[in-house]
């Protein structure tokens, strides 16, 4: 019940919106549509469509396929969702965060709220600093993590939340590179 009233609070949309349009890095970047909200005017337009929405019926847009430079030369894809789909995104990860973060792992700190890369160092710092004779510290990368996440899975675990079809529509919804649609 909280999360049903979480996806259709004003409050969360007001934050979402705040959150996509003004503290994001990813602000000035507008997804397949063009549009961003960087002026105050512009953000009261997008809260007022969107206040009138079902945000149970949302059809999210392809993502805008880029590429990013990495490290070592490579060309890394990014999907850019439009606006719209980046706030209701937001709507949903404040519904689902507080349930999802009992269940991880205290020592995890990938993506997660209010952990960073300097507490993971912390951490390690205060186990490899124990009388324990153990000490091996492994170093890993998962190739192409995101690019091979299991939908089945996703969509089995978020079945009880209650905007699970329009995760499963994200899941689906395919991205556009070079003006066609994949």
């Amino acid at each position: 019940k909280l999360q049903r009233l979480l996806l259709r609070s004003k409050a969360n949309l007001l934050l979402s919106i705040r959150r996509v349009t003004q503290q994001n890095n990813g602000k000035r970047t507008p997804g397949v549509d063009g549009y961003t909200a960087s002026k105050p005017s512009e953000r009261i337009k997008l809260y007022q469509q969107l206040v009138q929405c079902n945000v149970f019926r949302h059809r999210p847009n392809p993502a805008k396929r880029t590429f990013i430079p990495k490290k070592n030369g490579k060309l890394r894809p990014l999907g850019i969702p439009t606006m719209r789909d980046r706030v209701y995104q937001n709507v949903v990860k404040n519904a689902l965060e507080p349930q999802w973060e009992v269940k991880f792992e205290p020592t995890s700190y990938g993506f997660r709220p209010k952990r960073s890369t300097h507490d993971a160092i912390s951490n390690l710092f205060k186990k490899l600093n124990t009388n324990s004779k153990k000490k091996w510290v492994f170093e890993g990368d998962f190739l192409g993590c995101f690019d091979h996440l299991n939908h089945k899975w996703i969509v089995e675990q978020t079945s009880m939340f209650p905007g699970n079809i329009l995760i499963k529509r994200w899941l689906k919804m395919g991205y556009i590179e070079q003006d066609m649609l994949r």
